[in-house]
């Protein structure tokens, strides 16, 4: 996970909207880590990593963040892990091939 681009964020935020139902608000990391349904110390992972905000917390106020950004964001990166473990799963089954193909 690492902070994008703004011409990245503009392809993800086209891969990834907001249902048309759901009102792109600004929320807190405590009010977004309980929408995502997370801890806050995975919320507070996440803003570390890269995830996009509006404004920084600090002695006593709230880091904001923004709904689309934040859920697009980490739909984009859920999706690389993904991948990432069907190309693992890929790998693994073509080395048990090989490995078969040579006992024979």
């Amino acid at each position: 996970m690492r902070k994008l681009t703004e011409a990245e964020m503009a392809d993800v935020m086209r891969e990834h909207p907001l249902p048309a139902d759901v009102a792109d608000v600004v929320l807190s990391q405590v009010d977004m880590a309980d929408h995502l349904g997370v801890s806050l110390p995975t919320m507070r992972g996440y803003l570390r990593r890269g995830m996009p905000f509006v404004s920084r917390g600090g002695c006593g106020t709230q880091w904001q963040v923004r709904l689309s950004e934040a859920s697009a964001w980490l739909a984009f990166f859920k999706k690389l892990e993904r991948q990432k473990h069907t190309r693992a799963a890929a790998v693994a089954s073509a080395k048990a091939a090989l490995r078969a193909a040579r006992k024979n």
